[in-house]
């Protein structure tokens, strides 16, 4: 594989070729395996929720007033910046410092396309082409799912459609060179880069909150300042400065937003469509630049060179350390089960111990969320909100945040299949880490919040008795549905925003049945229970009634890992 030039017209419509074969080959894939007996249970639900979120979405469009056509344009161009920033944000604080492949360079291919495409005679301009293929197949979905939200507030949907076609392709192409720019800097700058963005998130998170402060009354209820953080998100879209880094994107918001057709939409519609061809020439520049940094840094850090050796030492003092005589301890006084399940464990520890920032940045965002109700108010109306913002963030973010469960080890399933080890050992070991880290966020951020407040004994002990329940049915589930329908590492695409959706959907409903349920029980409890035992009586049933939940839902996830097939549930690369 070569760094430079332009392979022959034919080899594009080749690749175009090929993955057309792959794309027809999912959704076969796909389609059996939502057909499959074994998961009809999985897949009933999971089409109940598409349908529900369907006819919400829908309901909701039909009475939204439609947004103003400035307003919008404002939004279009300026959230692909936003986007943009979070972004490289999150690619500067994932690239890692020392392991760098210029072969690779962060290029989103399967294990199987790297084998084959880059150990052919293909140019990198190739690969590039093969990946923007798939990217345009997946900005066409995403058109689509936009465009069904927008359609009321415009008067032209061809437009519409055009504009946000572009807009997401060329989003999808400015996300990749973020990418390769990043992975061609030095291990100095791209420190230097880390500070760089995190100062400004800080300052747009800054931002946000400060126009919060100064267009909410003091003393509102927390609804209105969630909602004051949307509008401020808005305004920040359409400042000049974000609105000055969206020039890329003028074009097609004017597109999207224009009533008629003349000479102003003929010019936009042109800037678009050239704005695209332009990007990925800057995209192939950037490739071959990274490409060559990374050689030339591969081949300066020779086996004798200091710095390698230095970071050889580190790494063996690291896995002979804390880890290290951890695991040889639990091997040492733990035998059956419980030694293999911490035996598990200690190796989700060691890829803990490699990314112990991310994961403390990770944990330390949803603790200051969660407690931003108390700069209020500390009344008992703000414990509530504490807690539901605990509950919240257990269900949607630590899931993806800690991820250091069979969705890890997606490469790694069969050998994990073949260990001498029962699925309840297997799942429980694999759980332990991300449920433990889920539960120390917990209980640190209620005790915080029960410090303050001092919401009283039964609402401490009952919610302090419940999380823990629910952090093990929620990555129970999440695991469970993933080794039902499992995808690669960094897959996209519309069946990933499907999947995200649905299961969205279905986390929202199974809060509000929880919170259905936790009254409807308090409720009989009041009715039934002396007054003088209804608080302990409660307290000690539902905790109990959780923990078996729980239970429940480990076992349900053991089933599933029981009856994964390596060969055909494997997912493709």
């Amino acid at each position: 594989m070569t760094a430079i030039g332009w392979d022959s017209p034919s080899t594009i419509l080749h690749l175009a070729d090929l993955h057309a074969r792959q794309v027809r080959s999912r959704i076969k894939v796909s389609w059996q395996r939502i057909a499959s007996p074994q998961r009809i249970v999985a897949t009933s639900l999971a089409v109940l929720c598409l349908i529900g979120y369907a006819i919400a979405g829908l309901t909701i469009l039909s009475q939204r007033t439609p947004v103003a056509s400035e307003q919008l344009s404002l939004w279009l161009s300026g959230s692909m910046v936003v986007y943009a920033l979070y972004h490289a944000m999150r690619s500067v604080w994932s690239t890692s410092i020392t392991e760098r492949n210029p072969d690779t360079c962060d290029t989103e291919l399967g294990e199987a396309a790297r084998l084959w495409l880059m150990g052919g005679p293909l140019r990198r301009s190739s690969i590039l082409g093969y990946e923007l293929i798939g990217s345009a197949t997946q900005a066409v979905l995403k058109t689509i799912l936009i465009a069904v939200i927008l359609f009321h507030d415009v008067a032209r949907l061809e437009l519409l459609v055009t504009a946000l076609f572009g807009s997401i392709f060329l989003l999808e192409i400015v996300r990749r060179l973020i990418d390769r720019a990043i992975q061609s800097l030095s291990p100095r700058t791209l420190i230097v880069g880390r500070v760089g963005l995190s100062l400004a998130a800080l300052a747009l998170a800054t931002e946000i909150l400060v126009n919060v402060s100064l267009s909410t009354p003091i003393g509102s209820p927390t609804g209105v300042y969630l909602f004051g953080i949307a509008s401020s998100l808005g305004n920040v879209a359409s400042s000049t400065l974000v609105q000055w880094l969206a020039f890329p994107w003028w074009s097609a918001s004017k597109l999207a937003v224009a009533d008629r057709y003349g000479a102003p939409t003929i010019i936009q519609f042109a800037a678009t469509v050239c704005v695209v061809p332009l990007a990925m020439m800057c995209l192939a520049l950037v490739d071959q630049h990274c490409w060559q940094r990374l050689s030339e840094f591969n081949r300066r850090l020779e086996p004798t060179s200091r710095s390698v050796r230095r970071w050889r030492q580190w790494t063996e003092r690291r896995d002979s350390g804390i880890i290290a005589r951890f695991r040889q301890r639990m091997d040492a006084n733990l035998s059956g089960s419980t030694g293999q399940v911490m035996t598990l464990a200690s190796r989700q520890c060691k890829s803990l111990w490699m990314h112990w920032l991310t994961v403390l940045l990770s944990l330390l965002i949803p603790v200051l969320l969660s407690l931003s109700p108390l700069l209020i108010d500390t009344t008992v109306e703000q414990w509530l909100f504490v807690v539901g913002g605990v509950m919240l963030s257990t269900l949607l973010l630590a899931p993806p945040a800690l991820r250091l469960d069979f969705r890890r080890d997606v490469r790694r399933l069969s050998l994990l299949s073949s260990l001498p080890m029962t699925p309840q050992v297997a799942v429980i070991g694999q759980l332990w880490l991300p449920v433990t880290l889920t539960v120390m966020f917990q209980i640190t951020t209620l005790a915080i919040a029960g410090s303050i407040v001092r919401p009283g004994w039964i609402q401490m002990s009952l919610w302090l008795g419940i999380m823990p329940s629910l952090a093990v049915i929620v990555f129970a589930a999440e695991n469970a549905i993933f080794l039902a329908f499992p995808h690669r590492e960094r897959a996209e695409g519309i069946a990933m925003v499907i999947r995200t959706k649905v299961i969205f959907l279905g986390k929202s409903l199974s809060l509000l049945l929880l919170l259905g349920l936790l009254v409807t029980w308090a409720l009989v409890c009041r009715r039934w229970i002396p007054e003088a035992l209804v608080g302990s009586v409660y307290v000690v049933t539902t905790v109990v009634g959780a923990a078996g939940i729980a239970g429940l839902a480990v076992r349900i996830t053991s089933r599933v890992w029981r009856r994964f097939d390596c060969a055909s549930d494997a997912p493709l690369g």
